[in-house]
């Protein structure tokens, strides 16, 4: 798509400066380098309305290790949230797209089949 994107921001450009030809003050114009803006403008964002919050932060986290190549994601008191069933489905689906998630807790929870636990207490003694 970047082609594509380069010709809108083309057209854009074209835009802009039809609008402030006749402007008495001297304008510049930036052409950003990625489209985020554009995206920003038009409010794109995932419909989530009919997820459940595991399915949506499965969907975040998917989607950010597909576009920006994130591999690693720490969440805080992610358990407080989540039944233990939610998060035993959450951490499963995780492991089978092989993205890593570092869940800090200030509450301990039964420890589930699939997760390593290290506690560390106020001394900052690993347990």
């Amino acid at each position: 798509m970047y082609q594509y994107t380069q010709e809108i921001y083309g057209y854009i450009g074209e835009y802009l400066y039809q609008l402030i030809e006749d402007e008495e003050n001297e304008l510049d114009i930036t052409i950003p380098e990625d489209i985020t803006g554009i995206l920003k403008a038009f409010d794109v964002r995932f419909d989530d309305s009919e997820l459940t919050l595991p399915e949506k932060l499965l969907e975040y986290m998917l989607s950010a290790s597909e576009l920006r190549g994130h591999r690693l994601f720490i969440t805080v008191n992610l358990r407080s949230y989540l039944t233990d069933k939610e998060t035993e489905e959450l951490f499963q689906s995780l492991l089978l797209k092989k993205i890593r998630l570092m869940c800090i807790e200030s509450s301990e929870f039964p420890r589930l089949k699939m997760e390593e636990v290290i506690i560390i207490d106020k001394d900052m003694c690993v347990i």
